[in-house]
């Protein structure tokens, strides 16, 4: 079997680390017929030269449609989350498998019409959470299930984050702490209070919301006290911020009538993380080895791409992970996003 070609949309600075990093070690460790980042376009083609170049990426197409319709296999769209949607379903329109950054889309309405075209096409659209790919989301939710039933589970992902005119502080890119580090601690929430399955509709009980003032009024901290319709008895909360009075933080507790799992940087374990489990009066601290999460995430892309193997962050996960943070962004006020077109 011949490797999988990728080819990726725009020089973002994720790509590195979220793609070509993970693709050399898999190649190194697994074999170079496993997958390969084969191509590049930009909005600037000499940007994308010098991208190439610099990371040893054989082919640069002259812009976005250009690479679609080429030869390869895959399309990795790290593109500001204003061009998540139409860009990943003129890609799956082409017959291309597709790896697109989260938040997937910009409401749950986008999301529905990229997973539509993902099953007319017959082809793989897979929401960029790296963090659920790593051992550790599986070690806490195995942890999670000797606490149940569950009382509470509340996540935050804070990240300074002050560089003026970023895509993150402009709205028109799709951009804010809610839809940045506030779509993980959203899914984080999903994933461990169980609710990565159900459709379940989200009450927003409390919305706090700080905007910026020299950048637009885009969101810059969030926090959001809700609950299910299917568990109203469990309380759910969001924290998310890029400017704060907060350094860091990132970190996950769910509580239940048997204990406490207590995991401190779930989204990026490989840096280092802790998980704590409070259960009949003993804590307990563990760490669980793996790979990057972004490894972890590409070999289950080939593996969803070439084996037909179950996707844990499918398009199904993401419409409800847009659903919720659709009802967040309601109940803060604030203005709603412009589709746009490729």
């Amino acid at each position: 079997m011949s490797a999988l070609r990728i080819g990726v949309l725009g020089a973002a600075r994720i790509t590195p680390m979220a793609l070509l990093t993970p693709a050399r070690d898999v190649a190194r460790d697994l074999g170079a017929n496993v997958v390969v980042v084969a191509a590049i376009a930009a909005r600037d083609r000499r940007r994308a030269a010098r991208f190439a170049a610099r990371h040893g990426i054989a082919a640069v197409y002259d812009d976005y449609d250009a690479l679609i319709h080429s030869d390869v296999d895959a399309v990795y769209n790290p593109l500001p989350n204003s061009h998540h949607h139409a860009w990943t379903i003129k890609a799956l329109n082409a017959g291309k498998h597709v790896l697109v950054e989260k938040p997937m889309a910009q409401n749950a309405a986008e999301a529905t019409a990229m997973r539509d075209a993902a099953d007319t096409n017959g082809r793989v659209l897979m929401e960029a959470f790296h963090w659920r790919h790593h051992p550790l989301a599986d070690a806490v939710l195995d942890e999670v299930k000797g606490i149940w039933p569950l009382r509470s589970v509340r996540a935050s992902f804070i990240v300074p984050f002050f560089l003026p005119g970023d895509i993150r502080y402009r709205h028109d890119l799709g951009g804010g702490a809610i839809m940045d580090t506030g779509c993980y601690a959203t899914h984080i929430v999903r994933t461990f209070a169980g609710l990565a399955g159900l459709d379940a509709d989200i009450v927003v009980d409390d919305a706090d919301v700080r905007l910026t003032k020299k950048r637009g009024g885009v969101d810059r901290w969030c926090r959001f006290d809700f609950h299910t319709t299917k568990n109203p008895e469990v309380h759910l909360q969001v924290e998310a911020g890029l400017c704060t009075g907060k350094i860091f933080s990132c970190r996950a507790v769910i509580t239940g009538e048997g204990g406490t799992v207590d995991v401190w940087n779930p989204v990026a374990p490989q840096f280092g993380h802790r998980l704590r489990v409070h259960r009949d009066g003993r804590l307990r601290g563990r760490v669980v080895s793996g790979h990057s999460t972004y490894r972890h995430q590409l070999e289950a892309f080939v593996a969803a791409v070439n084996e037909g193997a179950p996707v844990v962050t499918d398009a199904k996960d993401g419409i409800r992970t847009m659903a919720a943070i659709d009802a967040f962004r309601s109940a803060a006020g604030l203005a709603a996003f412009v589709t746009v077109d490729a």
